[in-house]
């Protein structure tokens, strides 16, 4: 196949990124998955692994971890989601996406296998859980010596959830997020992102503001007899680590990377600090607060849940001061769309609602409606460069414009720049 004829292979099955579609749940689950690795040869095997979960920081954490196994001179491949412009993205071999032809390359191998997982077993596939099987095609390809693993959605029941055993369990910050698939309570959701700490692995544990997340972690490395490691909170207003990333939540994400290196050897030697240091400095995960233009002054983040937009207020407070933004959002509509306007009331000047081509998202008008009466002026468009358009307007040339909701407002408001005069 061609790369466009791999991606429309691809996208030929269900997605709940894009689309829902008639169920809520994952389609595709761990056994068939296995089933599909194992007619691949079992790709998944053979080298170190690190796996990465929770609700907030997952994947600023899982490309500082890459950034710090590569500046200490170990090879990596490094699965993460969503993607902000091209699938090949996801995958990245030595902190580089792998090209368009080895992506179709490695598809046209996959497709055969799942056929025949299809025709024999009648077992259903989604776009998910046959891009984290392609990952792993790829790093026995490129012979990785780490892999680097970040869950989709939970943990207990994710596509990535296929290992007898890692090395690494990493659990950052858990909070509300898609409850109706993991969970309305946030005991729920620890439990099923307890799920992929492994018998006799070590698992970090990043802090928590629900004192129930230790208990139920901590009950959980007892369970399998996994080796538990809590990392403190920096102290704030000192930045510790030297990082691009804006925002103490930034800082927290490093301590959890940092302590995450520390508990790891490569070649039977414990990484040096200065190394650990140069990872963090370098590694710059995009869609995180990410200025993307500087008249009027334009970010992106993915922020999609209270707890995110919460820290995503408070680090434009810090960098920017007392100034008052244009708020451009699109978002799903299993958020909690209430519990985002208040964070976004408190240094919002208007509120642009956009619609998403997505049928998860909420139309403009539907946005509009869910976040009722509030203090901050709401208006609604199409989509999201005509929301730039009007935000740069009403910002002028010396405002202040932050596009939020999901990864897909950050890609179609970071490609809206990109491509208006």
């Amino acid at each position: 196949m061609k790369y466009t004829e791999a991606i429309a292979y691809l996208e030929s099955f269900q997605d709940m990124e894009r689309d829902p579609g008639k169920s809520a749940k994952p389609a595709m689950n761990v056994p068939t998955l296995k089933k599909l690795l194992n007619r691949l040869g079992n790709p998944e095997l053979g080298q170190q692994t690190i796996h990465i979960t929770g609700t907030n920081g997952k994947g600023s954490v899982a490309h500082m971890v890459e950034s710090i196994l590569r500046t200490s001179g170990t090879s990596t491949a490094l699965f993460t989601s969503p993607h902000l412009q091209d699938y090949p993205e996801r995958i990245q071999i030595n902190n580089l996406p792998i090209s368009k032809d080895f992506f179709a390359e490695g598809l046209t191998k996959l497709r055969g296998a799942i056929e025949e997982e299809q025709k024999i077993n009648n077992s259903v596939f989604s776009t998910f859980g046959i891009l984290t099987a392609l990952f792993f095609w790829v790093s026995r390809e490129k012979k990785s010596e780490w892999k680097i693993v970040e869950v989709g959605l939970g943990g207990t029941f994710d596509a990535t959830n296929v290992f007898e055993r890692t090395e690494v369990a990493v659990i950052t910050a858990i909070d509300f997020d898609h409850t109706h698939i993991l969970g309305r309570t946030v005991e729920e959701i620890a439990k099923d992102k307890a799920g992929i700490i492994k018998p006799g692995s070590l698992c970090i544990l990043g802090p928590q503001s629900h004192p129930v997340v230790e208990t139920i972690i901590t009950a959980a490395c007892k369970e399998v007899k996994a080796q538990l490691i809590k990392v403190i909170t920096p102290t704030p207003n000192i930045a510790k680590w030297k990082t691009p990333l804006l925002g103490f939540h930034q800082q927290i994400n490093a301590e959890i990377a940092a302590t995450t290196a520390d508990s790891i050897k490569i070649n039977g030697k414990r990484l040096s600090k200065s190394k650990i240091e140069e990872g963090i400095h370098k590694a710059q995960p995009r869609g995180r607060i990410e200025l993307v233009s500087s008249q009027p002054t334009t970010i992106i983040d993915a922020a999609h849940n209270p707890a995110a937009v919460r820290a995503l207020i408070s680090t434009l407070q810090e960098e920017f001061g007392d100034v008052k933004w244009q708020f451009v959002i699109g978002i799903m509509a299993d958020k909690d769309i209430q519990g985002i306007s208040v964070a976004l009331e408190k240094i919002g000047q208007t509120i642009i609602c956009c619609s998403l081509p997505s049928r998860r998202a909420l139309t403009a008008k539907e946005l509009e409606a869910r976040l009722g009466k509030i203090n901050t002026p709401i208006i609604s468009s199409k989509n999201v460069s005509e929301g730039l358009q009007k935000a740069r307007v009403l910002a002028g040339k010396t405002g202040h414009i932050c596009m939020l909701g999901s990864f897909i407002t950050a890609s179609e408001g970071k490609a809206a720049v990109r491509n208006s005069p």
